[in-house]
């Protein structure tokens, strides 16, 4: 939320789903997200999301104009973040 509000983008719908690498002692979470706003500053909130520390991994991007003369775009973005299990 901090990364969408510093780049002017305005977050959608969020979704994760968790699951267990069990003989790496890894919990991953795959979330899907959404961001509107200009191209630049959806740019900036994609390489917000990759400079992350730890395990996060930018799974998969897709990109949606509503038209030729809006500069405003949708950005559905896929992330695999990788915890450490306490177990």
């Amino acid at each position: 939320m901090e990364a969408a509000s510093s780049c002017n983008v305005s977050m959608g719908a969020i979704t994760y789903k968790p699951n267990t690498v069990k003989d790496q002692n890894l919990q991953v979470y795959e979330v899907t997200m959404s961001v509107t706003g200009r191209y630049g500053s959806v740019k900036s909130f994609l390489f917000d999301m990759q400079m992350l520390e730890g395990l996060i991994i930018v799974d998969g991007v897709s990109f949606v104009n509503e038209g030729p003369y809006v500069e405003s775009i949708t950005m559905e973005t896929r992330l695999m973040v990788y915890l450490r299990d306490a177990a």
